[in-house]
């Protein structure tokens, strides 16, 4: 990527500049601003305040040969849905990844009885359903059985190469276990959204 802007006259012109390169990135892409070397002219100034405040998916950091560069990354979030349901065990799933096309994506299901099948439930549209004594969250496009070995078990994937924009991806886990309502527990629902 090429740099957007080089050192403006004005100190005063920091803000507009900022808001320029930050409205003109594309969703999914970094970007920098390559300011000219030997004037590190936003190091030290009132524009590191403005990027705190009011740029705060961007960071403000100073290369080797002095050039200071300002850049943002958008990443997607992981929603905590709730509806998670105890039994003996409290089963919990959080999630990791910047949920960028082709970037890496974990899923970390934690606390699960050990030695059972668990059904992993996979959808786009939230359901929330009554579900053995509990909320089964996502309406079901996609169900995986699952062993649950020692209780603990990690999910590593690739996000899809062209995935759109702000889709919305719901996964909740469901697993045996005696001492639920109804024979089983499940953990708290996690919403994937991309940026």
């Amino acid at each position: 990527m090429s740099p957007i802007h080089t050192r403006p006259a004005r100190e005063s012109d920091i803000p507009q500049i900022l808001k320029l390169f930050k409205d003109s990135l594309p969703q999914s892409y970094g970007g920098f601003i390559d300011m000219a070397q030997g004037n590190p002219w936003l190091h030290g100034t009132a524009a590191d305040e403005y990027v705190a405040r009011t740029l705060p998916d961007m960071t403000v950091a100073e290369d080797v040969q002095g050039t200071v560069v300002a850049f943002g990354v958008l990443q997607g979030d992981f929603v905590d849905l709730g509806h998670g349901l105890a039994g003996s065990f409290a089963p919990t799933l959080t999630g990791s990844g910047t949920l960028l096309a082709g970037d890496p994506l974990t899923l970390t299901f934690a606390d699960l009885p050990p030695a059972e099948l668990g059904w992993m439930f996979v959808g786009v549209v939230e359901l929330n359903a009554p579900f053995l004594g509990g909320v089964l969250v996502p309406e079901p496009l996609l169900t995986v059985i699952l062993p649950t070995g020692a209780g603990t078990f990690v999910i590593n994937a690739d996000m899809p190469d062209e995935v759109p924009s702000g889709i919305e991806i719901l996964v909740h886990m469901w697993v045996a276990d005696a001492g639920g309502p109804f024979g089983a527990s499940a953990t708290n629902a996690l919403k994937l959204v991309t940026p």
